[in-house]
């Protein structure tokens, strides 16, 4: 039997945030929401109360995110749409190569396509700060837009740092197969999206690990694989 056939696999539309809160002795935070979108764009974004921003590239360690270079503050603005505080991966963006676009609307080159994934990928980690750093809020049941989400009730042990890993997979619109190694195991949440604009449906798998603070302390990291 292959396993994507008893994969608890939830459906959610495209254009809908899927929203992640965690529990902290029973009042609840959101902490970060995903969508993909119909055009095909990923994006990801922390809720986390921002102050200073600072970029840096680096390498995984131990679970943790370690800048290897000097890293810069990012000029912010105070407004949302140009200080662009996520990340958004943008095959529909109409240039030779797809981007990935960070805060303050600053590009990189992406791993992947998703208009031509044919593997498994690595999104985004998202390392988390304490819960107070994210704003006390509860899924509204009820509200369609407040459907597709996940409640993280062992996210904190007060000694290590948790972080949610992203990861997509291509399945075959037509088909549904979904190959043994694109699946992973110990995911908090497995998920179908059907973007119009792609030509396969994607699978978004999601993950919680815990790691040592980092030197940088108690604050949200966002990290993504891309080219140098």
């Amino acid at each position: 039997m292959n396993a994507s056939s008893v994969l608890p696999l939830h459906v959610i539309p495209a254009d809908k945030l899927f929203r992640v809160y965690v529990n902290d002795g029973g009042t609840l935070h959101l902490a970060l929401w995903f969508k993909c979108a119909n055009n095909g764009d990923l994006v990801t974004k922390p809720m986390a109360t921002i102050g200073d921003v600072t970029k840096g590239r680096g390498r995984m360690s131990d679970g943790n995110f370690l800048i290897t270079n000097e890293p810069e503050l990012v000029k912010l603005t105070g407004a949302e749409k140009p200080d662009h505080l996520h990340f958004t991966y943008h095959p529909s963006i109409k240039k030779t190569t797809p981007i990935l676009r960070g805060a303050n609307g600053q590009c990189y080159p992406p791993k992947f396509n998703l208009s031509t994934l044919n593997t498994l990928e690595e999104v985004v980690r998202h390392q988390l700060a304490t819960p107070e750093s994210y704003p006390i809020q509860s899924p509204k049941h009820g509200d369609a837009d407040h459907k597709f989400h996940a409640v993280l009730n062992n996210a904190y042990d007060g000694k290590h740092q948790p972080t949610l890993t992203f990861w997509v997979a291509p399945i075959g619109r037509t088909s549904a197969h979904i190959p043994d190694e694109f699946i992973l195991p110990g995911c908090f949440i497995y998920a179908k999206i059907s973007p119009k604009k792609l030509a396969i449906d994607i699978l978004i798998q999601a993950r919680l690990s815990h790691s040592q603070y980092t030197s940088e302390g108690d604050v949200h990291i966002m990290a993504a694989p891309v080219f140098d």
